[in-house]
């Protein structure tokens, strides 16, 4: 019977086998090899059913840890990052414009205390011309001519003066209250510099460190999830390895079958004993040299198996690692996120203070664009009511030249009216200059808060709540995919636990197998080789066994 490679054979007995000491123990090793070989395509079917299920798991793991830096270079994560560094920078340029805000408000205090003294004189002037006018028409009453003219006179001085009163007085009022308004300001704004500035900057440090934590949590992550994709790309490599090696088991299958079959031959052929036992030398051979390639191959299954095995470890100890300081659900992952809550909810609130301090800035802002628009409009009419009182002034005094010496009191009054009347335009000017001043102070608070949008710290409360939730979110994809990760390597784990333990039970089969072979070697010891078939052996590896045995 030829031996050949075309299929798997299936071992059976022959007929006519001799029988005693000799067949007995040929029989003994026929039967330990064909365990031996049933074994070996049993166990490397379970191996390779594991190793296959390995290489799929790790798909799935691999995809899932290649999503984990997009999850965090999102739009929304990088959006959270933005608005984080926004509210930072926008608490630091409140506390950066508190220095020139309260000079500026000191610059405006500065100016409306110069308006002061022009206002009084501007009130007293207002208040002598009235009584210059009630003066005018008394001594108009004394005259013995040209009454009529001079009664109109001093009842225009009279009209003139009031007009003037009643500007004035809102004049006065207005500037009380910007005082008021500015004082309290001054103070808001003391209070609010003494008592929150240190608080600020350090929220503001606390927003930067979170922002600084966001950071640093992408970049982990992203670190170990290429280290966790290197991994896995080993795995996937060992396990491919070792699927590779397995097809060496087929091999040992196929040459233990033949060693069986031309055991069976043997004993079924009718020559001397001498020649059985030579055939006994050739298949202990065969069997010795088959055991020890599949030796080979299953060392180089094994190391496959235990170096799958450490990365699975290492798997699992750089996810759990990373889990450990944030993973999902974890005390870890909690604490983080109630810092960074914490820490975002003062923010809120000491944004919600500047704005009150900002309030009673922007109070004295419009107000003071309100007196702006007063005062102009206003002291353009004083001037121009003191252009009149001159002008009547004058011409009351060339009509009391004429009438001699019964208008010499009314002359005096007239050059009074004239001299008041100018006094009156020179305030009004002076006036006019501070308060361009003013505005001037005013504008450096406008542009110290350029670019700083109040809308948008306004709105805090509502970015804050998208941080935390886009945070969040982050942390939970992350998280899954930490979990699969884990999950994946347990499973991998498994398979390579199963493989493991199918060869530890395989071993014992191939150890009697060898063992059948040490007896063969034995019971062949004084035979005699007869050369088979040149179509024997269709294996190279079985063909140079033979020939070295022939030549031996």
């Amino acid at each position: 019977m030829s031996l050949s490679h075309s299929g798997a054979h299936t071992m059976q007995d022959h007929a006519a086998v001799p029988t005693g000491p000799l067949a007995g123990g040929i029989e003994a090793a026929r039967g330990d090899v064909r365990r031996a070989a049933s074994r070996i395509e049993d166990t490397f079917l379970v191996a390779g059913e594991a190793l296959g299920n390995a290489l799929t798991v790790i798909d799935g793991a691999v995809a899932a840890i290649d999503a984990i830096p997009r999850t965090l270079a999102d739009g929304d994560m990088r959006q959270a990052g933005r608005a984080l560094q926004q509210l930072a920078d926008d608490l630091t340029a409140v506390v950066e414009a508190l220095p020139r805000e309260r000079q500026a408000l000191a610059d405006i205090a500065e100016r409306l205390e110069a308006l002061r003294a022009p206002l009084e004189r501007l009130v007293t002037s207002i208040r002598t011309i009235a009584i210059l006018a009630r003066s005018a028409r008394v001594e108009t009453a004394y005259l013995s001519s040209n009454q009529l003219n001079f009664t109109e006179f001093a009842a225009e001085i009279l009209t003139l003066a009031d007009e003037a009163r009643e500007g004035i007085n809102v004049f006065v009022r207005d500037f009380n209250v910007l005082s008021r308004l500015l004082t309290s300001a001054r103070e808001a704004q003391a209070v609010f510099d003494t008592t929150r500035r240190d608080q600020i900057s350090a929220g503001v440090a606390a927003l930067q460190s979170a922002f600084h934590a966001i950071e640093e949590r992408q970049g982990e992550a992203v670190q170990v999830s290429r280290q966790l994709a290197e991994r896995s790309q080993r795995i996937a490599g060992m396990v491919g390895d070792c699927i590779m090696s397995l097809q060496a088991g087929d091999s040992t299958r196929q040459r233990l079958e033949h060693v069986d079959t031309a055991l069976a031959e043997a004993l079924s052929a009718d020559g001397p004993e001498e020649e059985l036992k030579g055939a006994c030398l050739l298949q202990a051979a065969q069997l010795t040299d088959a055991i020890d390639e599949f030796s080979q191959a299953t060392g180089q299954i094994t190391s496959g198996l235990a170096g799958l095995a450490h990365e699975t470890d290492g798997v699992i100890d750089l996810g759990g690692t990373l889990a450990g300081r944030r993973g999902h659900g974890t005390n870890a992952e909690q604490d983080l996120r109630e810092q960074l809550r914490q820490r975002l909810s003062v923010a809120a609130t000491l944004i919600h203070e500047c704005e009150g301090a900002r309030s009673s800035v922007d109070g004295v802002m419009a107000s003071l664009t309100g007196t702006l628009q007063t005062f102009r409009t206003g002291l353009g009419a004083l001037q121009g009511i003191s252009r009149s009182i001159t002008t009547v002034g004058l011409n009351a005094a060339i009509k009391s030249f004429r009438i001699g010496t019964d208008g010499r009191g009314l002359a005096v009054i007239s050059q009074d009216l004239r001299t008041y009347a100018e006094q009156i335009v020179d305030d009004t000017r002076g006036l006019i200059s501070v308060f361009e001043e003013v505005i001037a102070a005013a504008d450096t608070i406008d542009r110290g808060r350029h670019g700083n949008d109040t809308g948008r710290m306004s709105g805090a409360d509502a970015g804050i709540a998208g941080i935390m939730r886009t945070i969040e979110a982050s942390d939970t994809q992350i998280a899954e995919a930490f979990e699969q990760m884990a999950r994946s390597a347990g499973q991998i784990g498994g398979f390579v636990r199963r493989a493991e333990d199918a060869l530890v039970d395989l071993a014992a089969d191939m150890a009697r197998a060898g063992s059948a072979a040490a007896g063969l070697a034995r019971i062949g010891e004084g035979g005699r080789l007869a050369r088979p078939g040149e179509d024997r052996y269709t294996m190279k590896r079985e063909r140079e066994i033979q020939e070295r045995l022939m030549r031996a």
